[in-house]
């Protein structure tokens, strides 16, 4: 769903800065950005449980009987050296369209999702309930990372751009951390919500091109 969304928005955004003479405003918008990411993740979903039952499986049996292999995706039975090498292959292509096309936040924005993915699978999930020190490890835990990839970015932003307001700009996302309290995983969005937010990403920018082309008019 999320790719269609994202290939949708890409040809509405070539139909509009094509018809609007904008050619220099378009760019790969950042649903290519997330759907690139949730294979990203799939990927390395996939060497980690092949790797996994390699591991199982090299080790000496105990007890008579042969080692299950665990690893079972969408019920193909694939060898877990099959299932390593394709996660490898899948992250490999992931990481090439993700240069070679340069979507919205790019490489910054598919470390951005797994660093979160990995707290929020690895720490408890995050409740009312949930213990204060828990919360305030969970919480300070993405601010760390979060900051220390903003920093290297800022780093490489300096280097190809100079000391520029632009090499810093991305520092501000850092605020957002501030709302992540408010986040609870088991609560899930509504249909309604869902596609709203589907809707509104390429509607809000298509709005502000028509307004700029209004402007140089």
């Amino acid at each position: 769903r999320l790719s269609i969304f994202a290939v949708l928005t890409q040809l509405l955004f070539i139909l509009l800065t094509t018809s609007l003479r904008l050619p220099h405003l378009l760019f790969n918008n950042v649903l290519i950005t997330f759907a690139l990411a949730i294979a990203m993740l799939a990927a390395i979903d996939l060497v980690e449980k092949s790797s996994l039952d390699m591991m199982v499986i090299m080790k000496p049996v105990l007890s008579e009987g042969e080692v299950t292999k665990r690893f079972n995706p969408g019920g193909i039975r694939i060898p877990s050296w099959a299932g390593t090498l394709l996660g490898i292959l899948l992250l490999a292509l992931v990481i090439f369209l993700t240069i070679y096309f340069e979507p919205d936040y790019s490489l910054f924005g598919l470390i951005t999702v797994l660093i979160f993915q990995r707290i929020d699978r690895n720490e408890p999930a995050y409740e009312r309930t949930l213990r204060k020190d828990l919360k305030r490890r969970r919480w300070l835990l993405c601010l760390l990372f979060f900051a220390l990839l903003n920093l290297l970015y800022a780093a490489g932003s300096i280097q190809t751009y100079g000391n520029s307001y632009y090499a810093w700009i991305e520092m501000y996302s850092i605020l957002a951390i501030a709302f992540f309290p408010l986040y609870e995983r088991g609560k899930k969005p509504s249909p309604l919500a869902k596609y709203f937010f589907y809707a509104f990403y390429p509607l809000h920018f298509a709005l502000l091109l028509l307004v700029f082309a209004a402007m140089r008019a």
